[in-house]
């Protein structure tokens, strides 16, 4: 806790909430939602128009037991200390002579002023107080999402085998976050240096002095350093506007191919999408003037937009059929030419073969050069997080790399040095070294689009000769995507000796490790680039396995869909800012963390057996994961191995009417509980994380069984 600490006890039998810090601390609280669907359309033949309208609106709460001075970050706070009238004798001594120890060991770090020298403080700086206010209540973040969309269109045949689709669509999504209670440091400040007689010594704004070391500071205070309800409120709203016409037919009224194994089948279009995104978060939030917001993570303001102009082929060319060996066979090509408003012009292609030997049996392959222009996000988003004990050989006499020597004094170093912005004459100096700040983790405007090929060879079969419904598929795939876009993957330390140590062979002036290092006028660090790069080469590879089947069954139809992948790699390479060779399959708490947000399963698979006889659906899901190992091995944690897991869902819908139905069911039947992880889970190393479930909510279960009933009726 620093130099001092105000925190208010837990109680002993947990009752109380507020004496209780898990007391408010819910997985979830109960959430609202509304929808509206409807569709209309009407047929007059040759031509169909419709239209569809979507809203939804969802409030989904935080709450915690209070807001907590001192996170998401410690202000630091200057208070009176001799002339205080709250504090006792003792405690004044015995804080001024820790103080004093501090004061020797870090010079004017806690600003300890003693002007009549008598050994008591007259003022001091606490780095960190730490409080829950109850005062308050508890803390909320009352965030809603709304969403809309709208599409209109018309579509319609020219000919026996031509027809056509046009249509718009306009969409928006708004997400509110609004927390309350959050507090003012700049008035908490204002209200520690207080009189002997216990008044502000500053008295503008209606001050009140503040206690932060009694259990009640009273309504005036309380009052005086919250921000007003509504203050904090972040508004978020994202649009989408498209444009699409297509034209789709085949050549059966104009010609055929030698042999005649069918007409050639087209779709020809063109596409306009918009992309706008306009987040109003207010000054103070941003900024960071605010204590007591542990769960909210607001989005920086933003106002930016992105469009798209595409125009896209595609051909379906049968080029033998009915001959021995040889049932059917048809090449399918693809083309897309895209605009993108940020990126430029790319190109995007796809060829596929499929061939019959049999009717029954399908071998199929295809390969596939695509483009990922950039998101919105990725290109203007802005967010930060915070670097800690930084190394600055351009600040220090005598830099040492993590398990290495020094790195040595050089012109070579010098010049790297200056290209960062650091003036010659402030080389070395140690009063312009800066050990924690800023790491901007947000957008680059300066991205370039991922570029990615495909390939994908497979079997399907079908044996028509059975009585039941049957199909497999089995399917190889591999997935190389170069310039792939991810935030910087490697860690401070990384990055630095990247940037500075030459021998490493990927530094110096104009490097991409020394360009993300930023300085003011005389050479400190005001922050370091650590957001999204095009970086080096991403790799997938396994095989997905389908099987459907359907049969009668007790006077009703039984079918099931089994879904399954296997990995044999998922690995990512890059040698832009650091040694990254990662191999992120079946791994937890490894290097690939710093990249991607999530394990990668080597298996999984999904398998849905469903029941159906008149008006009644029953339906059983069967959701499985591998097994995941921990990818640290320097360290031996509590939970270094997360078995397979697997989650069980039932349900079954009866239709009541042509109208209305209902639909009851149990989530997770089984009761299968997640293995909590420890110090190693994700959320320890994430600069954005206030929720710690110590798991992967995604994959595991943190809920238990629960059981639900629906009613759905359409009008």
């Amino acid at each position: 806790t620093g130099a001092g600490s105000a925190s208010l006890g837990a109680g002993a039998d947990g009752e109380d909430p507020f004496e209780n810090s898990q007391g408010f601390k819910y997985l979830q609280r109960p959430q609202k939602r509304y929808s509206f669907k409807a569709k209309i359309s009407y047929d007059f033949g040759n031509i169909e128009p419709y239209a569809d309208l979507y809203y939804s609106k969802s409030k989904v709460p935080q709450v915690w037991n209070g807001s907590y001075l001192g996170y998401p970050k410690s202000q630091g706070y200057v208070s009176t200390v001799e002339n205080n009238p709250y504090w006792s004798d003792e405690a004044k001594a015995f804080i001024s002579e820790m103080a004093r120890l501090y004061e020797y060991n870090e010079p004017g770090v806690p600003e300890y002023v003693d002007e009549n020298l008598n050994g008591i403080a007259d003022t001091l700086r606490f780095n960190f107080i730490n409080r829950t206010f109850r005062e308050n209540g508890e803390w909320n973040n009352n965030r809603e999402f709304e969403s809309f969309q709208f599409e209109v269109g018309v579509k319609g045949n020219i000919s026996s085998s031509w027809g056509y689709e046009v249509f718009m669509q306009v969409g928006e999504v708004e997400s509110i976050l609004d927390p309350f209670p959050l507090l003012n440091p700049e008035r908490i400040q204002q209200g520690l240096l207080i009189t002997a007689e216990g008044e502000c010594i500053d008295t503008s704004n209606g001050c009140a002095p503040v206690n932060l070391w009694s259990d009640d500071i009273g309504r005036e205070a309380t009052k005086f350093i919250t921000y007003p309800k509504g203050a904090a409120k972040s508004v978020s709203i994202n649009k989408q506007n498209v444009f699409m016409a297509t034209l789709s037919g085949n050549t059966s009224d104009w010609f055929s191919l030698p042999g005649d194994p069918g007409p050639i089948g087209f779709v020809l279009g063109v596409e306009y999408r918009e992309i706008k995104s306009d987040i109003d978060t207010p000054d103070f939030i941003e900024e960071g003037r605010y204590e007591g917001g542990g769960y909210m993570f607001p989005p920086f303001s933003m106002d930016a937009d992105v469009d798209f102009r595409n125009i896209i082929a595609e051909a379906a060319i049968p080029l033998i059929s009915g001959r021995p060996g040889v049932d059917f066979l048809e090449l399918e090509l693809g083309l897309r030419l895209t605009e993108h408003s940020i990126t430029g012009r790319d190109t995007t292609s796809k060829i596929a073969l499929s061939y019959y030997p049999i009717p029954d049996l399908q071998v199929r392959g295809s390969f596939n050069k695509a483009t990922r222009s950039p998101s919105i996000n990725e290109l203007f988003s802005y967010s930060e997080g915070t670097f800690y004990f930084l190394a600055d050989p351009c600040t220090n006499d005598g830099y040492y790399q993590w398990g290495s020597d020094p790195l040595p004094q050089s012109q070579s170093l010098a010049d790297t040095c200056v290209s960062t912005g650091i003036p010659e004459q402030n080389l070395y100096d140690y009063q312009y070294a800066v050990y924690d700040g800023p790491r901007e983790i947000g957008g680059n405007p300066n991205l370039s689009p991922e570029d990615a090929e495909t390939f994908s060879v497979g079997l399907v079969l079908t044996p028509y000769f059975m009585d039941d419904d049957l199909s497999l598929s089995l399917d190889y795939f591999r997935v190389e995507i170069d310039n792939y876009i991810e935030r910087t993957p490697v860690t401070t330390p990384e990055l630095i000796a990247s940037c500075f140590d030459l021998s490493l062979g990927r530094g110096g002036p104009g490097s991409a490790a020394c360009n993300s290092i930023n300085r003011d006028a005389d050479g400190r660090i005001t922050s370091l680039f650590m957001g999204y790069q095009n970086l080096g080469l991403h790799q997938v590879e396994g095989v997905d396995l389908n099987i459907q089947y359907g049969t009668d069954f007790f006077s009703g139809y039984l079918s099931l869909d089994y879904f399954a992948t296997k990995l044999f790699d998922r690995s990512i390479s890059d040698n832009t800012y650091g040694d990254v060779d990662y191999e992120c399959l079946g791994v937890f708490n490894g290097d690939c963390d710093n990249i991607i947000d999530y394990p990668v399963f080597d298996f999984k698979h999904r398998m849905t057996v469903g029941w159906s006889k008149g008006n009644l659906d029953l339906q059983l899901v069967w959701k499985h994961v591998s097994s995941l190992n921990d990818g640290d091995d320097t360290t031996t944690y509590f939970r270094e191995k997360l078995d397979s897991y697997s989650l069980v869902d039932f349900s079954g819908r009866y239709q009541m009417t042509d109208s209305m139905s209902a639909t009851v069911g149990v989530k997770n039947v089984f009761d299968n509980d997640p293995q909590p992880i420890g110090s190693n889970s994700w959320e320890n190393f994430r600069d954005d994380n206030a929720i710690y479930s110590n798991t992967y909510t995604q994959y595991y279960d943190v809920f238990g069984r629960t059981m639900f009933l629906r009613l759905t009726g359409t009008f």
